[in-house]
């Protein structure tokens, strides 16, 4: 077991060296480099995949963030993050009897994409209430569209509360923009 542990993603998020050999591939390298914050003094980095809370805390001031909930909506008018706009995870998934759970199409997702504000400069960070699945399958959907630029919120809501960091009852409007969807095929499994 000590050496399956040594391989394991540690809980900053650090990628597991054997990544490679459940995903068949080094995960990709970002296509964003970082860039510096419109209005703001010194570069900005991008937050790391898997972010925690305080952390991301500190970032929510930034123009370039844009933090989304997955929670069911009930939960998400309870309390949400600070400035977290809401998505519907039916809006992630797209299904055609008897295959459920595919990939909406590009035109889709660069209908959906634009209306929750996304541009390519935009970092997406995902949570939900439910252990980070819906959440993940979205950060899978952003990168099958082409978008590098996201992270999971480490423990999602529970731990943000957990923590006490502020929420807020706010429902909060998304800034439209206009995105185009890419596929990319790499992260994506067909039958052949």
């Amino acid at each position: 077991h000590a050496r399956a542990a040594a391989g394991r993603r540690d809980i900053a998020g650090t990628l597991r060296q054997d990544d490679r050999q459940i995903f068949g591939r080094a995960p990709p390298a970002p296509r964003h480099p970082p860039h510096r914050a419109q209005g703001g003094a010194g570069s900005r980095d991008r937050l790391p995949l898997v972010v925690e809370p305080e952390e991301l805390q500190a970032a929510l001031d930034r123009d370039d963030i844009l933090v989304v909930d997955l929670s069911q909506t009930q939960f998400y008018r309870q309390s949400h993050l600070p400035g977290a706009v809401h998505l519907d995870y039916a809006q992630i998934v797209s299904a055609k009897p008897p295959i459920m759970g595919l990939l909406p199409d590009p035109p889709q997702l660069s209908a959906l994409f634009s209306q929750l504000g996304l541009t390519a400069d935009t970092h997406v960070v995902a949570y939900d209430n439910e252990g980070g699945g819906r959440a993940s399958r979205l950060l899978w959907t952003l990168e099958a569209a082409g978008h590098s630029g996201y992270s999971l919120l480490n423990g999602g809501l529970p731990a943000w509360l957990q923590q006490r960091l502020p929420t807020s009852t706010q429902i909060e409007e998304a800034r439209t923009a206009s995105y185009i969807a890419h596929a990319n095929d790499t992260v994506i499994a067909d039958k052949d």
